[in-house]
């Protein structure tokens, strides 16, 4: 007859049943099956487990004696609370007959808490410590700590006896070090390596964005308004203002020049004058014909000035009707003489004046 049994979570449950032939006679039989299923699942779902039944073989068994070994583990899909059944067969006598061996209750496990791992000392440090926990931040009491728990002699030289944390600390090669490995890490995530161990790949003249966020120290340094990407190396790199810095001292140099020899055309005469420096110019100082338009002195020629104006004329076309303008070379006195002269209805006006008088005659 089958029974129900009670069981915790990763116990083994096991079963038994016996097998006999056509003719009412036990029989070994062959290929035996248990099916566990779960109680209340849907009724095509797949058995939680499936094993093979072990055939008792010692001679006070009589034939067709099975026991079925169920390990109930979470592992194999059971959970606590859950009830099973256990279905069997075998093939006898050319048939395969179905049994029920019996069903069975998993109860959840029941916390030891007297022992951890089967050791009653280490349930009790563990009770130690959780004593030193504070409520409600589970954090340790730091008042719980014995004065000088905690100090140089207390850590020992071989504190931390692990050879490969020791070498991976200690080793002076870069590729092995585990300290010198997380710093460059720190260092690759916020992208320092770029600043003079790695290339960037980026272009000249490219955007420095990704490299250098906006708003960032760097980027405050390199932009007028804290964003790189408008920076550009071949106008803005300490080497580009160098060669511009260059160039403004040179054309500084040459416009210094310029005005050296500018103050010196301002300078009294006979110390680089601007009368000097054109006696010196080709076809303006006097010669033996004389009759220059600068004297050896420097002044002007006034007789030379209206040899070169007597007879010139132009058209005024400020005045309506136009006039013409004729320079006449006039008295002692007067100089130069301009005549003004205006057509007007077939006839001919001449007026002169002196120059250096008002041209705003009356025609």
């Amino acid at each position: 007859m089958a029974t129900h049994q009670h069981a915790t979570l990763e116990d083994t449950v096991y079963f038994w049943f016996g097998a006999n032939d056509t003719s009412g006679s036990g029989d070994d039989g062959a290929s035996p099956l248990y099916d566990v299923r779960l109680a209340g699942a849907a009724a095509d779902a797949i058995p939680v487990l499936s094993g093979s039944p072990t055939l008792l073989t010692h001679a006070n068994y009589s034939a067709g004696a099975h026991e079925v070994a169920v390990a109930a583990t979470n592992a194999n899909g059971f959970a606590a609370t859950n009830t099973y059944a256990v279905f069997v067969t075998l093939l006898v006598d050319s048939q395969n007959p179905t049994g029920f061996a019996g069903s069975f209750t998993l109860d959840p496990i029941i916390a030891n808490v007297k022992e951890v791992s089967d050791d009653t000392t280490a349930a009790n440090n563990l009770e130690l410590f959780t004593e030193v926990l504070e409520n409600g931040t589970g954090l340790i009491d730091a008042g719980t700590f014995k004065a000088g728990a905690i100090d140089s002699s207390a850590i020992a030289d071989a504190a931390i006896d692990n050879a490969t944390f020791a070498a991976d600390v200690g080793s002076t090669a870069y590729a092995t070090n585990i300290i010198a490995l997380a710093c460059r890490k720190v260092l690759d995530e916020i992208k320092l390596d770029t600043l003079a161990g790695v290339d960037t790949t980026v272009a000249a003249d490219g955007d420095l964005e990704d490299y250098v966020v906006a708003g960032s120290v760097l980027a405050h340094l390199m932009s007028a308004n804290k964003d790189v990407t408008a920076f550009k190396c071949t106008t803005d790199s300490l080497e580009a203002i160098k060669v511009h810095a260059d160039t403004i001292k040179a054309e500084t140099a040459s416009i210094q020049v310029e005005t050296t020899a500018l103050d010196t055309l301002t300078k009294a005469a006979g110390d680089g004058d601007l009368a000097a420096v054109l006696l010196s110019l080709p076809g303006v100082a006097p010669n033996a014909a004389g009759g220059l338009l600068i004297t050896t002195d420097g002044t002007l020629d006034a007789d030379r000035i209206i040899e070169l104006l007597e007879g010139d004329e132009k058209l005024d076309y400020g005045q309506t009707p136009a006039r013409r303008i004729i320079y006449l070379k006039g008295t002692d006195t007067e100089i130069l003489k301009k005549q003004l002269l205006k057509v007007g209805g077939g006839n001919v006006t001449a007026v002169t004046e002196t120059i250096g008088e008002s041209e705003n005659e009356a025609v």
